[in-house]
């Protein structure tokens, strides 16, 4: 769902990318370690100072092992053979950042990049397809198919990609949610109910023929399918179900092509749901909960999550009403952990680093708020989960006498920004003080933190308690009994 460049959101968007609430399935059993991984959309048109930032923050703060890109071959080369050149420098410095950043690291913390490769050119694009339904305007899209003709030109393309980035670019991902018109259309051409799938493979095919071109980067990955969540399981002209588009392309030869798949596996509106809860309708639809529908589909090759998020308000693009960031939060922490219990899947790429607006207003309908910071840059509880480093400490004054307050101190912190505070205290947080009431937890007062990560407090106490507090959606510090005599 990586956000079309100049927002297209539109009212069929939302009626037909998330026409489904989705919802629980059989869990996987095995259980292995799953790596954190950011998409950021600002990356590549930034300054060299922003990017710096960054990256940085992607490498050292975030601690995410893979950064996911798009170059967009309709900017790249907007002239058959001739390129933006500083479109491509500027992927080339951020490539270079990454590499620094990597120096620091121990190896298996290194920070890896994907180039996702999508965008038809005006000059590769299909006319035929610009006045066919729901289009009809007969003005050009980026998201039109390649025509028959330019499916060799992708392959230059991404050949010179590959060999210009040669050692740089952990892997190559082909196009993006080719199942859905937004980004491939149409995906039903007269009888045809396979066009889409069909043009895809024969993109594929090509696209990874170039890269592991010898004179590029075998070393490289390919990544295809790339598959949306939700679709249609029949002939549809507007979107492609996940599990039939991968029958599709594996029908037409696409697996030997790649090295890996890819799928994004949203939870849809316009009620948003846990990340384990599975799919109500999952022939269409595939979740993390049903995502081993596609892995039966496709066989044994790894799996790469490259875009997940929840939205923090009203999205049209989404087609969803927001969760709170408390909950983003938590619903973060729950996806990583169970898309951990397939062995399969490599990597969770979380949607965006940075909400994203085309007014700049954070009330923008048409915005996408799935970032791990605000519009203007604040750290959401979000960004501390991903980042992990946290710490919560509490401690309580015992025994006291009943009737009496007891005095709570404590503070807390993320080693992640010890560089920015003596210690990584965050400042101005609200703790919530709870109290253990017939096996659960319940609030009882708010505690803020001060400079330094800080904070004291009292509770009056009257009977023994076990006493703990939380930074909700984050952490929690560890349970302290007051003995109250």
């Amino acid at each position: 769902m990586t956000v079309p460049r100049h927002f297209r959101a539109t009212g069929l968007l939302v009626v037909f990318l998330f026409a489904f609430v989705v919802g629980l399935a059989a869990a996987p059993a095995a259980e292995a370690a799953v790596a954190r991984a950011i998409v950021d959309v600002e990356l590549q048109d930034a300054d060299e100072t922003s990017q710096a930032e960054w990256v940085h923050e992607f490498a050292t703060q975030l601690r995410a092992r893979y950064l996911r890109l798009s170059v967009e071959w309709n900017r790249a080369e907007p002239v058959s053979g001739v390129y933006d050149e500083a479109l491509l420098a500027r992927v080339g410095h951020v490539l270079d950042l990454v590499a620094a950043e990597n120096l620091d690291l121990p190896a298996e913390e290194n920070l890896r990049v994907v180039i996702t490769v999508v965008g038809t050119p005006r000059w590769a694009s299909d006319r035929s397809y610009w006045n066919l339904p729901p289009i009809g305007k007969g003005v050009y899209e980026p998201y039109f198919a390649p025509c028959a003709d330019a499916v060799d030109d992708f392959g230059t393309f991404a050949g010179m990609l590959a060999a210009r980035f040669k050692g740089r670019v952990f892997a190559y991902e082909c196009w993006n949610e080719p199942n859905l018109w937004t980004w491939f259309y149409p995906q039903v051409l007269g009888d045809d109910e396979m066009f889409a799938a069909r043009r895809y493979t024969q993109l594929l095919k090509a696209f990874a023929a170039a890269v592991h071109d010898p004179l590029a980067d075998p070393d490289a990955l390919v990544i295809g399918g790339v598959t949306a969540p939700v679709g249609s399981d029949k002939a549809d002209d507007y979107r492609t179900s996940p599990q039939r588009f991968a029958r599709f392309i594996k029908y037409f030869g696409a697996l030997s092509a790649m090295d890996a798949y890819a799928h994004h596996p949203y939870q849809g509106g316009p009620g948003v749901r846990a990340p384990e809860a599975a799919p109500i309708k999952p022939s269409t639809t595939v979740t993390l909960a049903n995502l081993g529908e596609l892995r039966r589909i496709v066989g044994d090759m790894p799996f790469y999550l490259t875009e997940y998020g929840y939205n923090t308000a009203p999205s049209a693009m989404f087609g969803v009403a927001g969760v709170s960031e408390v909950t983003q939060a938590g619903y973060l922490k729950r996806a990583y952990r169970y898309a951990a219990r397939y062995s399969w899947v490599k990597a969770l790429f979380w949607y965006l680093r940075r909400d994203a607006s085309p007014s700049g207003s954070a009330g923008d309908p048409n915005g996408v708020y799935t970032g791990l910071r605000t519009i203007t840059n604040a750290r959401k509880r979000s960004w501390f989960v991903f980042a992990g480093g946290m710490q919560l400490k509490l401690s309580a004054q015992s025994p006291i006498r009943s009737g009496s307050s007891t005095k709570l101190t404590g503070n807390l912190i993320c080693s992640r920004l010890a560089t920015e505070t003596s210690v990584g205290g965050l400042s101005g947080k609200p703790l919530e003080v709870q109290r253990r009431v017939n096996g659960g937890w319940q609030k009882v007062k708010v505690a803020q933190t001060r400079t330094g990560g800080g904070f004291t407090t009292w509770i009056r106490l009257s009977r023994d308690t076990k006493l703990r507090v939380s930074w909700r959606g984050v952490i929690a510090s560890r349970a302290r009994f007051v003995d109250v005599r």
